[in-house]
Formats: C-alpha cells, structure tokens, sequence
C-alpha cells in the first residue's frame, strides 16, 4: 500500500522534501544511499532519480565545526543528497559532506526519463562549502545554511554570495521555510 518503499534503499535516509508548485509532486533527498526519490502524488507511485550519480554523492569533504573537524579522521561522516530547493523549473540539491551545489531540471526527474539523460542534465551552479538546509527566494537566489560558518548565507542569480546572518547560536542551520 506504499509504493515509496520501493524507491528506498536498505541503506536509505530520506531527508529533505520540496514540492512541485502544482501540487503534483514530492522530491526528496536520500542522504543514505545518495540519489532522489520523486513521489507523483496523485498516483502514489515513486521512483529514485539520479541514483548513485556523483550529484547526490558526498565527497569526501571534512567539515569543521567551530575549528573541530566532524567525526574522526579513520571514518568521516559521509551525507549524501541532503539540501534541496525548488525553483522555477529546476531542483537544486548538494551532499552535506561536498561543497558543490548542483541543478536538473525537472522534466529529467520524470519516471519515463532514462538515467544517462537524465545525468546530462545535471548542472554544477556553484562551491557553496557544506550545507545543510537550502531553500529558494522568489527572485531565484538560494539561501544556504552555512555549517561551517554558523551563518545563513544566499546565492544571488548572478553568482554572488553573501552572508545573511552569522553568529555562534547558530550552531549547524538547517531546514528552512518562509512565512507570513
């Protein structure tokens, strides 16, 4: 009674969740095995997207908390596809343990799109350094939680970054949404 499962992985972690602006669809991140898992909400089905694809991988990346590096030296954390954000007609999504952020459109995301064209699509947009939480503005810029930096940060359209807000109480941001 839940096709979800069978876009899940023994080794999966479903993390994050954007919807499509239609209502039609659930993207989520799988911080566990590293891919996508998109829901069609109106038929329940699902299925994983970019599966495996260097996108949703983590890198290797250590990340420094406060001076101190994550985990030991012997055996990093690894976190795969964990931000994501929805704008337009694209997903962004980065590995928290990587320090690229990366864009598909979502047409590739369809269930009947095949994974080597789906793979040409992927779009590195920019070296973000490790983040958490992501979510999109309404002018496209991308706000980036900032582990490293106990900051919130955003990505303008054009390419520039800057830091929002920073201070020590913000200790590793994530999820974020917007309100009234």
């Amino acid at each position: 009674e839940y096709p979800v499962f069978g876009a899940v992985k023994p080794t999966s972690y479903l993390n994050d969740v954007r919807f499509s602006t239609d209502g039609s669809r659930a993207y989520i991140t799988d911080s566990g095995a590293g891919g996508l898992v998109v829901i069609d909400l109106e038929t329940g089905a699902a299925h994983r997207a970019l599966d495996g694809h260097p996108s949703t991988m983590a890198t290797g990346t250590r990340v420094v908390i406060d001076g101190t590096p994550w985990g030991s030296d012997e055996d990093p954390p690894r976190v795969h596809a964990d931000g994501i954000a929805l704008f337009g007609e694209h997903l962004y999504f980065q590995a928290l343990t990587a320090r690229t952020l990366y864009r598909v459109p979502l047409q590739l995301l369809e269930r009947d799109v095949s994974a080597e064209t789906r793979a040409t699509g992927v779009e590195a947009v920019a070296e973000v350094g490790p983040s958490d939480g992501l979510i999109a503005g309404p002018d496209g810029s991308i706000y980036l939680s900032s582990l490293e930096h106990n900051a919130v940060r955003v990505l303008h359209p054009g390419g520039a970054i800057e830091i929002v807000a920073q201070d020590p109480l913000i200790a590793w941001p994530d999820s974020f949404s917007f309100g009234p």
